[in-house]
Order: structure tokens, then sequence, then C-alpha cells
């Protein structure tokens, strides 16, 4: 019997993805000892058995050149890209030498980071609602703290501001750290802060925390309401996810997704994420997918109607 020569021919991405893996994967990601660094070592730990290969984290100082470098890099799953959402939602502010939804493709959706809204205590006001009518009396006297346009304290303030129908007055801030101080001093009002930074300081009586930017309720901050409750809808959550270059066997990328979800599955893993301000999520592909396109919409809304620029 002879083969025709269709049937003897055999595509490249099929061989690719039946052969994988074949060599070392390395995931490349930021700074070494920030969270995406933290969970790519997490990540590179529990693949390597399942996936019989070596994995290897490859950190860089810049934010620009992992994105760059997973993009231009061969499909065929050896290389991946550990990243925040704000790889995707910067994009919204700034030109890019890469295109979040074209230029790689998704595999899944670690986690996500709660923030948390807090004011002075000095503020009369105990719950969301509460600072939505007090500052609807006092358009354009409250002031929040923010550390850059575009930045997660000043995007999600302005998402506050913007669904609560308020004037409240931006201050920017060089950092955290400084914002945090003023904070604390009252020389600002409000800010959006990450839960891990605000905790410590609500506990202290530094702080009072009225409510978490999750949509539902989260175990990262248990015994706070979400925001949602006072602004149905609002969201404002960093997110970690893993990604990989454009045209990725779906072979491979399926392979991938399973082992991933299997590790933050794991009891252990999903306690260690969470000391460290990251509720895991996981799914499918397309749950990473969606929640991308859905950010660049959001935002690009806000940045529309607020008229936001970078300065």
């Amino acid at each position: 019997m002879q083969l025709t020569i269709a049937a003897a021919i055999v595509s490249p991405a099929v061989v690719q993805a039946q052969d994988f893996p074949s060599k070392t994967v390395r995931i490349v990601t930021t700074d070494v000892g920030g969270s995406n660094d933290t969970i790519s070592r997490l990540l590179a730990n529990a693949l390597a058995g399942p996936l019989g290969q070596s994995v290897i984290v490859e950190n860089s100082s810049s934010g620009v050149i992992p994105n760059q470098t997973v993009a231009r890099a061969e499909p065929d799953g050896h290389t991946l890209l550990v990243t925040g959402s704000s790889m995707w939602i910067g994009t919204v502010f700034r030109e890019a030498p890469y295109d979040p939804l074209q230029d790689f493709t998704p595999i899944i959706l670690v986690s996500q980071d709660a923030n948390v809204l807090v004011v002075h205590p000095s503020l009369p006001v105990n719950s969301v609602q509460e600072l939505i009518d007090y500052a609807k009396a006092r358009p354009g006297e409250l002031n929040y703290a923010a550390t850059s346009v575009g930045g997660s304290m000043h995007l999600a303030a302005e998402m506050f501001t913007s669904m609560a129908d308020i004037d409240v007055v931006r201050i920017n801030y060089s950092g955290g750290s400084a914002a945090r101080t003023d904070l604390m001093a009252g020389n600002v009002q409000m800010g959006i802060i990450g839960a891990d930074s605000a905790l410590p300081l609500v506990d202290s009586g530094k702080l009072k925390a009225l409510g978490v930017t999750t949509l539902d309720p989260t175990e990262l901050v248990p015994d706070l309401p979400p925001i949602s409750g006072a602004l149905p809808g609002y969201e404002v959550v960093a997110y970690t996810a893993v990604l990989a270059p454009p045209g990725t066997p779906a072979e491979i990328i399926n392979r991938l997704n399973e082992e991933i979800n299997r590790v933050l599955n794991d009891p252990e893993n999903k306690k260690i994420l969470l000391g460290l301000n990251h509720e895991v999520i996981g799914g499918a592909p397309s749950v990473l997918e969606a929640r991308m396109k859905s950010d660049l919409e959001r935002w690009s809304a806000l940045v529309e109607k607020a008229g936001i620029k970078l300065e």
C-alpha cells in the first residue's frame, strides 16, 4: 500500500507538539524577588517533574524585555512569559513594541491580587456608601493618593470616582511608601492600595479600610465587603498570567494549561500564594483571553471618559 504525498507530510507544528518538551523550558519574567518572580519559581519547581525537563527562570530588570523576548520566541512551548496585567493594561496608556492580543498565546490566568480602599481615621465615614455621600456633599474638597498616571493607585481611584460620580483631587507621589506616609498623616484623605500594604496599617489603627476592589468577596480580605456592593460592577485587581509566543500549537498550550492548573490546585501552593496576596484563579486559556479583552475595553473606556493622559 502506498501513502500519498499529502499523507506522508507531517506538519512542523504537529511534530513540535508531539515532541514537547524536548529541551529545557524557560520562564521569562521581571525582577528577582518580585511577585512575578516568586510565582515563576514556584511553577518552575513544580513543573520540572511532570514535564520531564528542566524548567528555569530568566529574569530581567526591564518590564518590556520579557514581553518582547517571548513575543519573538519560537512557538514551541519552550519559552513562556509570567507577567502581571500591567503588561496588557499598560498598552492603553502608552505605545508598546507588542500587541498584547496578537503577539501572545494565552495559557492560564494564575491569580488575582486585591486592593483596599482606605481613608484616614479622622474622616467621619465607615462604609463605601458613606464616603461617596460625604464626597458628593463636598466636591473638590477631598483628595486621593496616587503614585503615577496609569499606575494601579491612580487607575483604581479614577475608576472609583468615575463610577461614583464624585469630584476628588489626585495627589501624586514618587512611590507607594511616600503615599502611605501621607495617608497615615492625614495629608491625603483616601487611597486605594494593595491589601498586603494596607492591612497592617489598618490593624494598627493608622488607616481605616472601607472596601476591597475584587468584584466578589475574597479570601485575601475575608472580613471586608467588596466596593461593588455600593458601586455595582466595580472591580480593579492585578492579575498574574502565563503566556506563550503567538502561533504555539493548541496541543502544547493545553498540556501546559493542564499541568499549571494541577500546580495551582495543590492546597499547599494555594496557601503559599494566598500568603503573598495572590488568590488562585486558574481555568482554561479562554479565561485569560477573555480577561485581557475585557480589561482593554474597560480601561480604554475610562481613559476616554476621564480624559486621562500621560504626564
